[in-house]
């Protein structure tokens, strides 16, 4: 399945700095490039269907490694695009 390039256009940094509330974004972050991008414009970055595609695609007693994998490369992208 190919996936579509997230585009970060339009609206949304303008719409975060319209909000004194946070804002978190989690429709199509499915990556640690996605999910960098988003940081950077977004208070929080939320993953929901990536995590459960990772669980069911894992054989029993592997859920929590491959989504700790999953999870650790994205937060480490996260932290190198607050950096630069």
């Amino acid at each position: 399945m190919q996936e579509e390039p997230l585009e970060l256009g339009g609206g949304g940094p303008n719409a975060v700095a319209l909000e004194d509330l946070p804002v978190g974004v989690g429709f199509g972050i499915r990556d640690a490039k996605s999910a960098q991008a988003i940081a950077r414009i977004a208070d929080a970055v939320v993953i929901g269907s990536r995590i459960i595609e990772e669980i069911e695609g894992s054989a029993p007693g592997e859920a929590a490694d491959r989504v700790r994998g999953l999870l650790a490369g994205i937060r480490q992208a996260m932290d190198q695009g607050a950096t630069s």
